[in-house]
């Protein structure tokens, strides 16, 4: 079963709880970050890991609840750079860039968890 706690890693998140993180909790987390270094990750992925793997090691990992547990997983949810290599393309979209509008697209569709 999917878990309804996120890890607030974005400065201003709600933190409804936090966890411990063990020694071998911390590395996993590190060693994840490497490796998407090593696979050469998008940037904006690695950063994340990173932050996230910070935290553990500086005290309990904040944690969000999800205001809803849905039993499937939205289509929008699935489509980003990563599933569709050129849907920036066809965005209808304002913005300039392409990485201008893969932030809007994640922080507004496929990193929102419903």
């Amino acid at each position: 079963a999917a878990s309804p706690w996120l890890i607030a890693w974005r400065p201003g998140n709600r933190v409804d709880s936090t966890v411990h993180m063990s020694k071998p909790m911390q590395l996993a987390f590190q060693y994840a970050t490497n490796l998407l270094e090593c696979l050469r990750s998008f940037s904006c992925d690695i950063d994340m890991f990173r932050t996230v793997a910070d935290m553990s090691k500086s005290g309990p990992l904040p944690l969000s609840q999800a205001s809803c547990q849905q039993s499937h997983m939205p289509l929008c949810h699935l489509v980003d750079q990563h599933t569709c290599r050129g849907v920036a393309h066809v965005l209808n979209s304002d913005d300039p860039t392409f990485t201008l509008r893969f932030k809007n697209m994640f922080e507004r569709c496929t990193g929102v968890n419903p």
